[in-house]
């Protein structure tokens, strides 16, 4: 057991973050570990939130029974799209692909 590990039993505020090493299935460079801060673990965290919330209003604009996209739903569309492509472009810088 990680020593961050260990204390988050002791703390439950205590993140199991703070030594994290993720390995990005996207890269080449699988034998270089890429070690997430713990700033960068808590926005990895933020932009996965905005990236399923963008995806997921954009869905729910796409729901037309049939009808054109127009007006709102439109917008609504390419506001989610516009933010999830945000969103998965910093997830992306973060883990350096």
């Amino acid at each position: 057991m990680t020593p961050a590990l260990a204390d988050s039993f002791a703390d439950p505020s205590a993140s199991i973050f703070s030594d994290a090493v993720f390995y990005t299935p996207w890269s080449d460079r699988m034998s270089e570990p890429r070690v997430i801060s713990p700033e960068e673990a808590e926005e990895l965290r933020c932009l996965n939130t905005e990236y399923f919330d963008a995806t997921r209003r954009a869905a729910e604009a796409l729901r037309t029974d049939g009808r054109p996209l127009l007006g709102e739903a439109l917008q609504t569309v390419l506001e989610g799209d516009e933010r999830a492509g945000n969103a998965m472009r910093r997830i992306r810088a973060i883990y350096g692909i």
